[in-house]
């Protein structure tokens, strides 16, 4: 009886160990931390024990369950931890009862705050994939924007979406589980978006055509993440789930509006509005210029992570449809796991100031007097560099 009972309660602990643990945010991240973690088997053991570093006790907290779209057997968790103390390395166990950590970010800028951006992830092939986590992690980042076309899983048959695209899902899950962490052993919150290739149809569909998406990511289409009184982080949906004017736009137009005193603003989205292939007058570039762009001259949006064309670019600053040193710097464009980058065809337009073929991930790191931008290709080294300094205006 005792073997037969040590038996079932490993059967048990099997069914429910994390097939992967991710961290992201819907409030301050100054304060709270959405912890997630995906298992095989039910969706019973919710709860969560945490506790700042150098603490005895444990807090528990009880988050929800969801089982995964088309797959009843596989379930999504979920708790959000608010209350947290700021700039504090905290230790949590989910239902495997293994110690793992993160480290919320200060109130102010204390501190340089540093994150990667990339996008267009997992095309299939694992190894520059990995490789260039590895190397992104390995500069200690605060946190990850995540650019859209994650899985690419937009063109699969609705029976394929179904199958080989949750278990495209699952792979990416896992492996950022095992290479996203810095060498202080901290999970890399992320904050991503959708690209095209996120979404059955890829274009012109709802939330309903991207279940994986937004199962796993309840900030939805698009969203705002703020922290404290000096960064604004506005993650926008350029076309797939959402239509790039209408509601959003609206929706845009306020949320810079009332965050015109945050000195640093920035805009993530998938499509190009300054492309480094495509054409100049690419249907939803042409929209996201005359609809989203007008409000980043206005508000002063220090830069625009732009994805999609599988190159990698920066333009010159612009504001009004000009070159102009106060203006948004609009950086891009998705090759963090395309194992062919392109060339750019547009390297001798105007706005551009430079344009590859290259794998990269991009690391920004802000201060109160400036913003650095560095991209590091896949041997690590960094092969461009840029400056962006606080205006006055922006102070």
């Amino acid at each position: 009886m005792r073997y037969l009972f040590l038996f079932l309660w490993w059967f048990s602990l099997e069914a429910t160990l994390p097939l992967s643990v991710y961290l992201t945010w819907q409030g301050n991240p100054a304060t709270t931390m959405s912890v997630n973690w995906v298992t095989t088997g039910g969706g019973e053991d919710n709860t969560i024990e945490y506790r700042p570093i150098g603490e005895v006790y444990w807090i528990k907290a009880v988050g929800s369950s969801t089982p995964m779209p088309f797959n009843g057997g596989i379930w999504i968790h979920r708790a959000s931890l608010t209350g947290l103390h700021p700039e504090t390395r905290y230790e949590f166990q989910v239902v495997d009862r293994t110690s793992r950590f993160f480290q919320t970010l200060p109130k102010t800028l204390s501190r340089p705050i540093r994150f990667l951006v990339g996008g267009d992830i997992y095309t299939g092939a694992i190894a520059d994939f990995k490789k260039l986590n590895i190397i992104g992690a390995a500069t200690n980042p605060d946190f990850v924007l995540i650019g859209g076309d994650i899985t690419y899983t937009g063109k699969f048959s609705e029976k394929e979406f179904a199958t080989k695209g949750l278990n495209k899902w699952l792979d990416w899950l896992r492996i950022w589980t095992e290479t996203m962490v810095t060498p202080q052993g901290n999970m890399i919150p992320f904050l991503p978006i959708l690209g095209n290739e996120d979404v059955l149809g890829c274009y012109n569909g709802d939330p309903s055509k991207s279940p994986y998406f937004y199962a796993l990511f309840p900030n939805g289409g698009y969203y705002v993440i703020d922290c404290g009184d000096y960064l604004s982080i506005v993650c926008l949906d350029s076309g797939h789930t959402h239509a790039v004017d209408g509601e959003q736009k609206t929706w845009l137009a306020d949320t810079l509006k009332n965050r015109a005193a945050i000195p640093h603003k920035f805009a993530l989205y998938h499509v190009p509005a300054w492309p480094s292939r495509r054409k100049f007058n690419y249907s939803l570039s042409v929209a996201i210029r005359e609809h989203w762009v007008p409000y980043f001259d206005t508000y002063q949006v220090a830069a625009g992570f732009e994805h999609h064309d599988h190159c990698y670019k920066r333009t010159k600053c612009l504001k009004n449809g000009q070159i102009d040193p106060q203006g948004t710097v609009y950086m891009g464009d998705g090759t963090w796991g395309i194992v062919k980058p392109r060339a750019p065809k547009n390297h001798s337009i105007w706005y551009l100031e430079k344009a590859q073929a290259a794998q990269y991930v991009l690391l920004v790191t802000i201060t109160t007097q400036e913003r650095r931008y560095e991209a590091m290709g896949l041997d690590g080294k960094v092969f461009d560099t840029f400056t962006q300094p606080l205006h006055e205006s922006n102070l």
